[in-house]
């Protein structure tokens, strides 16, 4: 998810996430308690507010750029520096996902930025919309990046697929040729910037879900300006490693595992997955 840097394999590879997005539960008496006792007072400290959602199930909360409060719920996915919650504006009791991305170095702080950037410019139906975000120090040179996504209860494109495996069924094919149409739709809007940008790491754990099952494309830590290249052999060994931080093994391009001399590396990489 999505969302950030995945786990690495065994070449140094990107594996999908430990735990894909699970439905939040319904707004809870707890919740709207907390929202109440909140919403009574002119003046609520930050450290009282803590606790009191602490006392409630939630960690803690995050006050993002917009202003808004979310409360901070269990774990729904991991990999790399990324963690994703479970989260609810604790104004509207509204559901989110937060994905958190722990940055302790130069390199780290440019990726979050990045990812921001990046969905910030991108407006498409099929591109999953960055609703706030935050950033947060905790200490001399170690941030907190917060990303708030409109919570996808019913998951992902791989949930679906694994779902009908597991019942023997069969996704309809007026469907399944939908839902790869849509896909392509927003990655050919990331083909469409300038410069053009490659997403880089599509595969069916980083397309959510909406309600009425419409795909959203997710999970932009991955992407690049989709035109490299490779002159000398250091440039090719330079795509080669960011590759395999940031591309599943499984769904990466082969020119991304071994870059030719001359080469010129294009948005094409992008349709590998595919």
């Amino acid at each position: 998810m999505a969302p950030g840097t995945k786990k690495a394999g065994d070449d140094g590879g990107a594996q999908p996430e430990q735990r894909q997005l699970l439905p939040p539960p319904p707004p809870s008496a707890s919740l709207a308690t907390a929202q109440t006792l909140c919403s009574s007072v002119t003046f609520f400290p930050v450290l009282a507010l803590q606790r009191l959602l602490q006392c409630f199930g939630y960690s803690h909360a995050v006050t993002l750029q917009s202003g808004r409060t979310v409360a901070v719920g269990a774990e729904l996915a991991q990999g790399g520096y990324a963690v994703v919650y479970s989260a609810r504006d604790t104004r509207t009791g509204e559901a989110f996902a937060l994905k958190k991305l722990l940055c302790q170095s130069a390199e780290q702080v440019a990726l979050a930025r990045h990812e921001i950037q990046t969905l910030t410019a991108l407006a498409h139906p099929h591109i999953m919309p960055l609703a706030d975000y935050a950033v947060v120090s905790v200490g001399a040179s170690t941030f907190e990046y917060y990303l708030l996504f409109p919570f996808m209860q019913n998951g992902t494109l791989r949930e679906m697929i694994d779902g009908a495996l597991s019942r023997r069924s069969r996704i309809p094919e007026t469907q399944i040729l939908d839902l790869f149409l849509k896909i392509c739709r927003a990655v050919s809007e990331l083909h469409a910037k300038t410069p053009p940008l490659a997403h880089r790491d599509i595969k069916p754990e980083n397309v959510l879900l909406s309600d009425d099952f419409e795909p959203l494309l997710t999970d932009f830590g991955s992407v690049e300006v989709a035109d490299v290249r490779i002159v000398k052999r250091a440039d090719a060994l330079r795509l080669q490693e960011r590759a395999a931080q940031m591309s599943s093994m499984p769904y990466r391009a082969p020119e991304l595992y071994d870059a030719p001399d001359n080469a010129h590396i294009t948005s094409r990489t992008d349709a590998q997955p595919a």
